[in-house]
């Protein structure tokens, strides 16, 4: 358990159980806050959306499937393994795009750990380690790729409606004197 909670952490080149507590609490923390108009709460978290709980339930499902899955490759080698990589990448970003609800959670837990950790993995132990490249490389390789494969492939399945972009909430979020470079679908005739 301890390995998994710790997982939340890497993404930032440590890994530590107590560390990976304390952020999930601060991040709670500051969502609560934000969503009461909380100056203490700082920037807004996931868009500002209140997309953040969605998010992190996703995330974590597929660290989670993850580790069920693929933990056993670190008995195999004897050596760390990328098991993190769902939690910073496919989950999250399926969230963004897609919204908040099961349907999109469950998709983006699977996706991201059926799709980043056997991308990562190889990349890292066949790449990386025997060429001498920074485990880094391997990591960032997996998400990239497994978020380019995901993205087309959530778009054939039909439970995965994209939600349309509300054209007032985006207003909000540009400077009265900044130029219009957002424009919704209907306006863009392109």
């Amino acid at each position: 358990m301890t390995w998994i909670i710790g997982d939340t952490t890497e993404a930032g080149f440590q890994k530590d159980a107590l560390a990976g507590v304390l952020m999930m609490a601060g991040a709670a923390m500051a969502h609560w806050g934000a969503g009461r108009g909380r100056r203490w709460a700082g920037f807004a978290l996931s868009t500002g959306g209140g997309l953040l709980p969605w998010m992190v339930g996703s995330a974590l499902l597929g660290l989670l499937i993850s580790n069920v899955a693929w933990g056993w490759t670190i008995a195999v080698s004897g050596m760390w393994q990328p098991t993190f990589v769902p939690f910073v990448s496919v989950p999250c970003v399926l969230v963004l795009l897609y919204g908040r609800g099961w349907a999109v959670a469950l998709t983006g837990a699977v996706l991201g750990a059926g799709l980043t950790t056997p991308i990562a993995l190889p990349m890292v132990n066949l790449v990386c380690r025997p060429t001498g490249l920074p485990n880094v490389v391997g990591t960032t390789t997996g998400m990239a790729v497994s978020t380019l494969i995901a993205l087309p492939l959530c778009r054939s399945l039909p439970w995965m409606l994209r939600p349309a972009i509300d054209a007032p909430e985006v207003a909000g979020l540009i400077r009265p004197d900044a130029p219009a470079l957002l424009l919704s679908s209907r306006d863009h005739s392109g």
